[in-house]
């Protein structure tokens, strides 16, 4: 429907635009039932690491919030700002971003440490952190 509606009123370069944004769409439904649409392949694999991510270390395929699942998604994206500051040595407002998500993946991972030590070894074991 929609591109029925550009084809009568919009511009060729509108048009040549929807169609460039619209090819590549990938519907991927994740565990919870929702459909997500990443528009390029780098978010299609981000999604597809998430989930396996949170089926792998959650209770279930909707438990996104445990402290364990949180653990792992941080370190995931934890390495991933990691390579891209290896590049972009000056990237100071990324830097700043990957402090807090170290912060905050230590305060879990102490949280996890005191009430319930026998995750904290194997998200540690798993994860190899240095701790």
């Amino acid at each position: 429907m929609l591109r029925g509606a550009l084809e009568q009123n919009a511009p060729r370069f509108l048009r040549n635009l929807f169609d460039y944004a619209m090819s590549g769409v990938a519907d991927i439904v994740c565990g919870s039932g929702v459909c997500h649409t990443p528009r390029n392949r780098a978010n299609v694999v981000e999604l597809m690491e998430k989930n396996d991510i949170i089926s792998e270390f959650g209770k279930d395929e909707k438990d996104t919030g445990s402290s364990c699942v949180q653990i792992a998604l941080l370190t995931q994206r934890i390495r991933h700002l990691t390579e891209h500051l290896k590049i972009h040595r000056k990237d100071f407002h990324s830097r700043r971003g990957l402090v807090a998500m170290t912060n905050r993946r230590r305060k879990l991972l102490s949280y996890l440490k005191l009430y319930k030590p026998e995750n904290y070894r194997e998200i540690i074991q798993k994860l190899n952190l240095r701790k």
